[in-house]
């Protein structure tokens, strides 16, 4: 965009060679019966932790890590709202 917009005049990263091959099977999200199947499948198991990660990132499309950081305060139960503040994830070793 920075050529196009004549920000820059040459692309600098015109030269890198293209890891992913075009040959590769593009992404596939899930479908709502395979999501479904899934949930069920963890439902089932009453494994209520993952039940609940897997339900929030599909009906909402967040992250692992956001969805580990958040709070009780981050849920607007009211106005159905998840506000995303905050991300877990690894700082360093042995920290989160």
């Amino acid at each position: 965009h920075a050529v196009m917009y004549k920000i820059i005049a040459v692309n600098p990263a015109r030269s890198i060679k293209q890891i992913i091959s075009r040959d590769e099977q593009p992404l596939k999200a899930f479908s709502k019966k395979e999501v479904f199947e899934v949930l069920n499948h963890y439902r089932a198991k009453e494994n209520k932790i993952t039940y609940l990660v897997i339900l929030i990132a599909a009906s909402t499309g967040l992250r692992l890590g956001e969805i580990m950081g958040l709070t009780w305060g981050a849920i607007d139960f009211l106005h159905k709202q998840i506000h995303v503040t905050q991300q877990w994830g690894q700082v360093g070793p042995g920290r989160y």
